[in-house]
């Protein structure tokens, strides 16, 4: 039995959580993206075998992984829409990453995707 294993792509890394759950699960981690090089630092010490791409998630090509990447996880900095934030929605740069999400969705075409944020988003601007 020929079993495929699921690949995803994790935009805003961070330190990894989601992206070890979803490991836990027995989905594999073809690429995660992450701007912070402390974030970055974290994630090869603790997956060394993970594809960590350091940078802008505005400089990412995600027209390589189209139609081989399953899953396309992540959450957007929140800090714009949070209700503990400054609420400054898309007034605040962090606001506008979201859609660079949806561009990602747009390039790989994956079979489904996972966008964790704030419920402010929703009710915002």
């Amino acid at each position: 039995m020929n079993m495929h294993k699921i690949k995803s792509v994790e935009l805003f890394g961070g330190a990894g959580g989601l992206a070890l759950g979803l490991e836990k699960s027995g989905i594999e981690c073809a690429a995660i993206i992450e701007i912070e090089h402390s974030a970055c630092e974290t994630l090869k010490a603790n997956r060394p075998q993970w594809n960590v791409i350091e940078n802008d998630i505005r400089c990412v090509n995600f027209k390589e992984y189209e139609n081989i990447i399953d899953l396309v996880s992540g959450g957007a900095p929140c800090q714009a829409f949070s209700y503990a934030g400054k609420k400054l929605g898309f007034g605040d740069t962090r606001g506008t990453l979201f859609s660079e999400f949806a561009r990602c969705v747009s390039e790989i075409k994956p079979k489904i995707f996972l966008f964790e944020n704030v419920r402010g988003l929703l009710s915002h601007d």
